[in-house]
Order: C-alpha cells, then structure tokens, then sequence
C-alpha cells in the first residue's frame, strides 16, 4: 500500500470527537490525496462510469449474502471479547442493512421514504479457507511485552511478522479485525481500488466500539457500520466538503459538512434539510439510523462489479467432512501404548465407528496393527479410513554400503536404492579405508565425474523420521546434500540443501536463507535430521549437538513448497572453489516420535502428574512440590494456546473445555527447572 494512503487510514480519537468535533474518519482526506496522482484520478473516474452505467441496469430479486470472518486480537481477557457481543454485532450490522434496527423510526417523516431496505445479509462462516467447520472467529494474544497497541497508519494488525492475524482470503470473505488500536481511534476501512494489497481488504474496528459497549457515544455497533459501508465503496454524505461535492448518491441531500454529537432536526445547508442521520455522517451511534435506496444501489453495485468474488464464496455453506488424524505409534516392538486422534470437521454431530467396536473419534491403548474407521456426518457425508500403528524406532529404510563391490559405481549396482538423477551416471563408489564401522562406505569425489545420487524416500507425507548417516569430510574439502519434497526430474522442488565447506563450516539452504553451523573435519561423525512432517518442522543435529531447525514445507528458496518428503541426493557440486570429496556410511530412516522443539525443553520438576488422559473437560495436575510456577499449555504445531500461575501444591485444576480437540503439551515452569507433559483433549 502506498505510503500516503497508509499515512491518512485512521479514524481519529473519540475524545476528540467529543471535544473538538473532528471526524470519525479522515476518508476524505484520504480521497483528496488519492485524486492528486493522475494514475488514481482515472482508476477512480473509469470506476465512476461503471458505477453509473450499473446503476441504471440494478435489478435486485435476492438478498446478497457475505461470508464474514471476524479476527479477535487480544492483550487480556477483557479484550478476547464473548462470542455474544460478536453475534450482536453481526446482528446490528444485519438489522442496518436490512432496515430492520428498531430506532429507524426515528428518521424523520421527510426522509423515510428514502430509507433503503440495502438486501445486503452478514453471516458468520461457517466454513473456513481449507473447507473445515468454523464459527467465523479467530483469536489471536497479542503480547504487551512486544506490542502495546496496534497503529492504525501501518496496518500492522493484518500481518502476522508484527503480531497480527493474517486475512483469510479477501475474495471469498469480508474480513474484521477487532482489537487494541491507537489509542482513541474507532475503526478504519477503504474502498474497493487497485491500491489496496488484497491482504489488507476488510475492516478494523476498535475492541471498546465493537458489538453493543458501554461507551457512551459509539457503545451501538455502528462504527462497522459506516465502515462497511466505505468497504461497499460509499462515501460520506457531504462528498469532500462544500455545497458543490457530492456522493454521488442522488437520494441523499447535499450537505456542507459532517455532523457530530446528536444534533436537533431539521439541519439546515446548502438550502436543503440534510440527512444527518444517515449511518455514513458522523454523529453518535444513537443518532445514525438510516441508509438511503441510492445508497444501497451503490454499495449492491459496488458489490457485483468490484467485489463479486464474495458472492460465489461457500463461506457460509456446508463444510466439507474431513478428519484430520493424530497418529502415536507404540513406543517398541511389545508395547500396546499407542493411539490415534481424529479432529473431525464437517456437520455435526457425527457418527464414529471403529474396527474395535469404539464409537469415539480417539481410540488409545493400541498394539501394532490397521484400524479403520468409519464417519458420517449430519448432512449424510461419509468418510472410510485406515491407519497402522507400528512403533518408534521401527527402520523404514537403510544401508550400510556392505553389499557393494568397489569395483564399479553404486547406481550401476543398486538401481532400486541409489540412481543417477536425470542422468545416466553418478560416480558414486565404494571405499574400503578407515570406515565408520563395517568395512565399507560409500565415497563422492567430485574428481571422478558429476554426482547427482539420489535415493528415494517415497513422498512420505505423515508421521516424523530420523534421517540420519555418518559423514566424512576430508579438511580441505566440501560436501553437499539435498533433501527434495517433489524428486521427479520435471517439475522437481527442492526442501533444503546441506553444504559443508572446507573450513569446517556449513550452512542449511532454505527459503532463499542460509543457516549457519560448524562441524568436525578429518573424522566420521553422525548426521541427524528429524524430520516432522505432522509438525512441519526439522531438526538438524551433528554428533547430537543440536545445530539448526527449520520449517520443512518450505524451499531451498522461498516458504512456497509442502511438507512431503520424496528423495535425498547426494551431491558433487557445492558453493565452493574447492574440491567436493566425502564419505558417507550407515544411511536409515527411522520412525521417530514427534518434535518436541518450542515446547521448552524439561529440566525435571519430580513428581509431577496429570490425569486423567485423555480429557475432555479438564486436567489435574498433582505434585507435592510446593514452589510458584507457570504453566504453559502449547498445541501440536507448538503455538501457545493457555497460560496461568500455579503455586505448585497438592492438585490444581485446568479447563480444556475451550480447546479442540487434539495433542497438547503443558509446560511447568518454576525460576529454575521445567517438566513438559502431554495429553489429548476429546470431543
């Protein structure tokens, strides 16, 4: 967004409003700025005439219906605002639309046969970008030790990188984001134009002026109002001021300038009565009451021509049934320790029936072995699935380059395991000095020819694997690896690539970024990448010294890719003018428990308890410790979603009856020691 326009979005302090009577908003500053550039005086002329040539042709048989989503920002509970006072506000906006707000009889008798029935109705998603069932709500905490407020001039609440909530899409939803804002300001929005980043499209509003509040003033619901009324492309009724603007609504009278507070009728300006309690003027929320019949043409047209996306949006439909499924494998071969948790989405209530016989949507206390399920939800949707349990530590895939005789190339020997990548050769072969353990291993020298050997990995799309090798590099001497989530030869993608330089010092390629890491020289050392596909994550460990994390759905270059893994390829070309030349031995892949990374990691509190497990309305924690602590609670993809003191002593209490279902992590923290311990939360 421009510079300007981002200089002029705000709507200014309601004290001030009250004192000195400035506006609710600078939309007309804002106008005057944009019609300076040339580029922006056409853009909005050409919109002008579409406007015109449409509102001669509008024919409206149906309601228009909007999916809203409302983004909740919050520094303390009393801004994490009820789901009541946000159906309240949908409610209000629904009634001002519609005409149907008791206080329209308040309009006086010569403007109520202008009042516009706009047809325009407000629901509440139902179904959120990815087909899920939603309530249309998002929540998001706002840390005060990071963010006091959010200033309305950078728009900093859209954007997740200076703690925001990121816009579902703007196309197929109006988006709201309800939070602390500069001190004093109401709320802000913008029309449809070109200039606007599509993220950013949609409205603000502050938490204290949004829904029916106690403040005296714009307690009422209205400021969304008037907001969406700017987003459906109205303007204010005195045009930029001046018997001489206009809105160009022809059913609105001209007025001079706004009005404010609650002014007695009949106002008189620019020899007519003006319309000052049309919800796009000024004056409080008690006094605003109507939209006029032309304002609605304006704002329906605006709708079909500019913003028309909205009205093919399933927002509001029926969502999809899918169930997202939590796996835990068994912990060994014996053990009937394992479990697997589905987040069912669709129309409830829903119909859950397991293989065992179960009827819920978690299943525990499970060996080795299939289980399916099968689901129907309210609106006869069905789904049938399948999942196999087996146990951590299981190897999916391994070779210790034993098998191989030195006296040729590996791809010519074992096609099944290790090929040329979209070539004919890799000149991979077999040594026999100083292994890492066995005999043998395989070397890469890029003295011999170009090596690009690749063995594939299967897209494996779920669970979490310890990819591991032992690595020798010679001082003096580069190696490279690369991990790819697509490995065919057209279309290829490739998640991050590891280089090891000659001076002992590496870095990870991923999203266009290097991660840098050091490493020993002139010796084997072990190699592991934990990677978490259900977590989107990798850990990267030498000798298991932790040495960098990641998220894997991302690139070599960019955050664009998806968490698959497909092949590893092992490399003789590197970023360096020195030579590639290295070692590798004992290559598995290993079924591996979850990432624990951003849950902080445990320095043992003893005797800590939590039951009962799995839970669907509440936890216990237990202990005879008596010290203060926090508690911590974090969901699966480690995002903080509770937190609370404790003084840890006999049992404590915590309702998970606001949680989804799914696995979480509780954090105790004390000044100098911490425990993590995990449970699933049920239906």
């Amino acid at each position: 967004m421009k510079n300007y326009l981002l200089a002029l979005l705000f709507c200014l302090s309601f004290q001030l409003l009250a004192q000195d009577h400035h506006p609710r908003c600078i939309y007309d500053e804002w106008f005057t700025e944009l019609m300076k550039s040339p580029a922006h005086r056409e853009m909005y002329e050409a919109s002008e005439i579409a406007l015109a040539q449409a509102s001669t042709k509008y024919i409206q048989t149906d309601d228009y219906i909007i999916p809203v989503v409302v983004h909740i920002l919050y520094r303390n509970d009393e801004e994490n605002i009820s789901e009541e006072q946000i159906y309240r506000q949908i409610e209000i906006i629904n009634e001002d639309y519609n005409s149907s707000n008791l206080d329209v009889s308040q309009t006086p008798e010569e403007f109520q046969s202008l009042i516009g029935d706009i047809g325009i109705e407000f629901c509440l998603a139902s179904v959120d970008p990815e087909g899920f069932a939603t309530n249309g709500i998002t929540r998001t905490y706002v840390d005060t030790n990071e963010i006091n407020y959010f200033t309305s001039t950078s728009d900093h609440i859209k954007h997740p990188e200076y703690g925001g909530k990121a816009a579902w899409n703007t196309d197929d939803y109006l988006n709201i984001w309800v939070g602390p804002i500069t001190p004093g300001v109401l709320g802000y929005s913008l029309p449809p134009i070109n200039s606007i980043e599509p993220e950013e499209e949609g409205l603000v509003v502050g938490t204290n002026f949004f829904g029916e509040t106690n403040h005296d003033q714009y307690g009422g619901g209205r400021t969304a109002v008037h907001e969406i009324g700017h987003y459906f492309n109205l303007k204010h009724p005195w045009g930029i001021g001046g018997c001489s603007s206009d809105d160009y609504v022809s059913d609105t009278p001209v007025s001079e300038s706004a009005y404010y507070g609650s002014p007695e009728y009949p106002q008189i300006s620019c020899e007519t009565s003006d319309m000052f309690m049309n919800f796009m003027d000024y004056v409080d929320d008690s006094v605003m009451v109507m939209f006029s019949a032309g304002q609605g043409v304006r704002m329906a047209n605006a709708l079909t021509i500019f913003r028309s996306e909205l009205l093919e949006s399933n927002g509001c439909g029926t969502p999809l049934l899918i169930a997202q499924p939590t796996v835990i494998h068994t912990s060994d071969e014996i053990s009937a320790d394992g479990a697997i948790h589905l987040n069912i989405s669709g129309v409830a209530p829903f119909t859950v029936e397991w293989s065992t016989g179960a009827l819920e949507d978690s299943i525990v206390d499970l060996a080795q072995g299939v289980y399916s399920v099968s689901i129907v939800d309210a609106a006869e949707q069905s789904l049938e699935l399948s999942f196999e349990i087996s146990y951590y530590g299981l190897i999916i895939d391994s070779d210790n380059f034993e098998s191989y005789s030195s006296d040729s190339l590996i791809s010519e020997q074992s096609a099944a395991l290790w090929s040329a990548w979209c070539t004919e050769s890799a000149f991979a072969s077999i040594d026999l000095v100083n292994p890492m353990e066995g005999l043998q291993y395989m070397e890469i020298n890029g003295a011999d020819g170009s090596t690009e050997l690749i063995h594939t990995l299967d897209n494996q799309s779920e669970n979490a694997y310890d990819l591991s090798f032992g690595l020798y590099v010679p001082a003096g001497r580069a190696s490279k690896y690369r991990v790819f989530h697509d490995a065919t030869c057209i279309g290829s993608m490739e998640a991050y690539s590891v280089e090891f330089g000659s001076d002992g010092n590496g870095f990870v390629r991923v999203a266009g970024q290097n991660i840098e890491f050091d490493f020993p020289q002139n010796q084997w050392f072990l190699l592991n990448q934990l990677i978490d596909i259900d977590r989107d994550l990798v850990e990267l460990q030498i000798n298991s010294e932790p040495k960098a994390d990641w998220t894997f759905s991302w690139t070599a270059e960019d955050e664009n890719g998806y968490p698959k893994l497909a092949g590893l390829l092992f490399d003789s070309q590197a970023d360096s003018s020195v030579m590639v030349h290295y070692y590798v031995d004992d290559f598995q892949m290993v079924l591996a428990a979850n990432s624990d990374l951003d849950i902080q990691e445990p320095y043992m509190i003893s005797d800590v308890n939590l039951y009962p497990n799995p839970a669907k309305n509440q936890i216990v924690l237990s202990t005879a410790k008596q010290e203060d602590c926090t508690i911590q609670i974090y969901n699966f993809q480690g995002q903080r979603v509770h937190s609370e003191r404790w003084m840890a002593s006999s049992e404590y209490i915590i309702d998970i009856k606001g949680l989804s279902s799914g696995i979480y992590f509780v954090n105790i923290q004390t000044a100098t020691e911490s425990q993590n311990l995990k449970f699933i939360k049920l239906d």
